[in-house]
């Protein structure tokens, strides 16, 4: 090509200016996908975008955001660059924030005034998702402002302190997802949120004071708290998902007149598709109450999906798990992960060899999945229990633990090999690593 005919080209390049005749639809695609920092650089492709960035709903300020700001910066550096850059992208801002996602990094104390100062901000822009995630060491004190935002859809807050929450509470009132980590709760909080599907309380602190009103709630997770009040949530109807773990020493401490039966947890939900309880908690089930060998006819008739965590495989637990199990006669996935040191107590071998201990096949079990698998006869009992009564089950995943002796292992794989084929069609796999499959399984509903 000629260098006239290139020069030509170019002209009318330029004269067509085809960035700024874009349609507004298109450029706001285009900023959807532009992390921040981007969407402030386009400002120098022409006139038309100068100040596009600046009226964009979504700011996301997230953890690559502040690795991009931190550079090659020292510590002091990026600290006073981070809230000189973070300042300048809101305080330029024009028309409604949406979407305010924020890192807060290492900062030093006396910054933490200027976070109040963005969210003060934020709280008058008619935001709709807020995810606040502090990687600092200090926990955050989360400013009364954020409570008075009534078109919060959604809001995730991590490693922060909730002091006070205003009595007459106007925001949230259309919050659908909800989502607390390592939050520490000073003061009561009575909140009613009519709307909301999605509930994580993860890690929390104080949680005796959070007092909440969710009838529509789909999804409750709710594990590793400092108490465990699960009143709250039992009149839950249309739940479809719950995650339960007990933190280790909540057992001994809770209080024992406000225990919840197995029946009474599960019976108010009846549109339970995925379970998911770890070994401490059904420990906490069992003292104190008698489990029974199978829940209400129309309990957990939709459950699909058990998930067991932190499994020592003990008494309490086995039994736990049985009940569960001839209760979910629509149980499809099984998921086990273990304790590295799992329970050898007699009893349980005892109790697992007992003559028409299931009394009911697993019809619809298909699939079985056990992490840290370590060939403890308590265990291999279980795996044979669940083989012989599930006549339509096709694959059991077994990962062994690794510090296993290989003539021991070796020994394992026979004998449950072996009584696959005689009692069912299974097919036994043994993989080194399960947890992509267990991702699965845990994201499945």
């Amino acid at each position: 090509m000629g260098s006239e005919k290139r020069t030509r080209i170019d002209m009318e390049g330029c004269s067509l200016d085809r960035i700024s005749s874009l349609p507004d639809n298109v450029i706001d695609h285009i900023f959807v996908y532009l992390p921040t920092r981007d969407a402030a650089r386009t400002s120098i492709l022409s006139s038309k975008w100068r100040y596009i960035w600046a009226g964009h709903p979504n700011i996301v300020l997230n953890k690559q955001f502040a690795e991009d700001v931190r550079g090659n910066r020292s510590a002091i550096e990026f600290q006073q660059y981070y809230v000189k850059t973070v300042s300048k992208i809101l305080f330029q801002h024009v028309g409604p924030i949406l979407k305010f996602d924020l890192q807060v990094p290492d900062l030093p104390l006396d910054e933490y005034s200027v976070i109040d100062q963005w969210l003060l901000f934020l709280s008058r822009q008619g935001p709709e998702e807020l995810i606040l995630n502090n990687s600092d060491r200090i926990p955050y004190c989360v400013p009364s402002c954020i409570f008075s935002c009534p078109k919060l859809i959604k809001v995730h807050i991590s490693k922060c302190i909730c002091k006070t929450v205003p009595t007459a509470l106007e925001g949230f009132r259309a919050l659908r997802d909800l989502r607390l980590f390592q939050i520490t709760f000073e003061s009561p909080v009575q909140i009613t949120l009519p709307k909301l599907a999605i509930l994580c309380i993860n890690r929390c602190w104080g949680v005796r004071w959070f007092n909440i009103s969710c009838l529509r709630l789909k999804r409750l997770s709710f594990c590793d708290n400092d108490d465990l009040e699960l009143s709250h949530y039992i009149n839950c109807s249309e739940l479809i998902l719950a995650r339960i773990w007990l933190l280790n020493g909540v057992v001994e401490h809770h209080r024992q007149n406000e225990r919840i039966s197995l029946t009474k947890l599960l019976s108010p939900w009846p549109s339970l598709e995925y379970l998911g309880l770890n070994g401490d908690f059904l420990k906490y089930m069992v003292a104190g109450s008698t489990i029974p060998e199978k829940l209400p006819t129309a309990t957990l008739k939709c459950l699909t999906i058990l998930v067991m965590f932190h499994f020592a495989c003990n008494f309490d637990e086995i039994v736990c798990t049985l009940c569960l199990l001839r209760s979910a006669v629509n149980l499809r996935k099984l998921a086990i992960l273990a304790k590295k040191i799992v329970h050898t107590d007699i009893k349980v071998a005892d109790y697992l060899e007992k003559p028409g201990l299931m009394n009911q096949s697993l019809e619809g079990l298909q699939t079985v999945m056990m992490i840290n698998f370590q060939g403890s006869r308590n265990e291999l009992l279980f795996v044979k229990l669940l083989l012989a009564n599930s006549p339509s089950i096709e694959r059991m995943f077994l990962e062994e633990d690794k510090n296993i002796d290989p003539v021991v292992r070796l020994g394992i794989s026979k004998e449950l090999m072996q009584f696959s084929r005689a009692s069912t069609k299974a097919k036994i796999i043994f993989q080194p690593e399960l947890f992509e499959i267990y991702r699965r399984f845990y994201t499945s509903v």
